[in-house]
């Protein structure tokens, strides 16, 4: 390699990251202290090429938008969501931000690693892979999130944490690596005993119209003993039991009714 194509290498490793439209955003915003003209910067940006991020997007002071590439079709940002100073978007891969969503100071969003090298250079090689974060969610400060990470809907996670695994709907986590701490308002697990009889009494059903249409007779199958369907399971669902599923009319199955309003 001669010197003009060492040079020439050199001269690419260190511009190729130079984006003029992000170094007019931030010349266009310098004037702006911090937490002042917060509805300004997401206009910016969207006048610049970032047409994802929504007009009412609030930024008490410019994220540090870093990747190579066109970036500008990688980041969608949400109605009204928040974002507070200090925030890290890596735009080497898709970044999806839902509605309502919160950003803490110095929130990191990751889209692009490193794999382990070898024993002499540990830093292999780069991949990278989307993030989505749910509506609704908060993220506390100085999070960071990594590669491949979707956050669901309504999800909070606590201030400091690592998250490397995605995140259920409605659930807070936190810590280094990010863990489950409980479930927030709006989850609604399924019961298990609830669960397992309405399954159970929808495949019974299910077998006896399958002999009905071929004919086959009207005697329903055979239920187990465990597919009693019981007024405390079945509560939830609003259904009244009429009969254990073993001891159902030969000639026509009795049928779950929903439960009126008084009873």
């Amino acid at each position: 390699m001669t010197s003009l194509d060492k040079f020439k290498a050199l001269w690419r490793e260190e511009t190729g990251a130079f984006n003029a439209r992000l170094v007019c955003a931030r010349l266009m915003l310098a004037p702006l202290p911090n937490y002042v003209g917060s509805r300004v910067p997401a206009r910016v940006l969207r006048a610049l090429g970032f047409r994802g991020i929504h007009p009412t997007a609030v930024m008490w002071g410019l994220p540090t938008i870093t990747g190579t590439g066109d970036i500008f079709s990688r980041l969608e940002i949400g109605a009204t969501c928040l974002f507070n100073i200090g925030c890290i978007l890596n735009l080497g891969d898709k970044i999806t931000i839902g509605k309502h969503v919160a950003f803490g100071h110095g929130v990191v969003v990751l889209t692009e690693s490193h794999a382990i090298g070898e024993p002499d250079f540990r830093c292999g090689a780069l991949s990278s892979a989307p993030v989505v974060i749910g509506d609704g969610s908060w993220i506390g400060a100085r999070v960071t999130i990594l590669p491949g990470v979707t956050i669901g809907k309504g999800a909070v996670v606590a201030a400091g944490a690592v998250v490397s695994k995605d995140v259920p709907a409605h659930t807070m986590v936190g810590g280094v690596p990010a863990r489950e701490l409980r479930r927030l308002s709006g989850s609604t697990p399924p019961d298990p005993e609830l669960t397992s009889v309405l399954s159970e009494t929808g495949a019974f059903f299910e077998a006896w119209q399958q002999q009905q249409t071929s004919g086959l007779g009207s005697e329903p199958p055979a239920a187990s003993a465990s597919s009693l369907v019981t007024a405390d399971a079945l509560a939830q669902s609003g259904l009244r039991p009429v009969a254990r599923l073993a001891e159902i009319d030969e000639d026509e199955p009795a049928p779950l009714t929903r439960a009126s309003k008084t009873g």
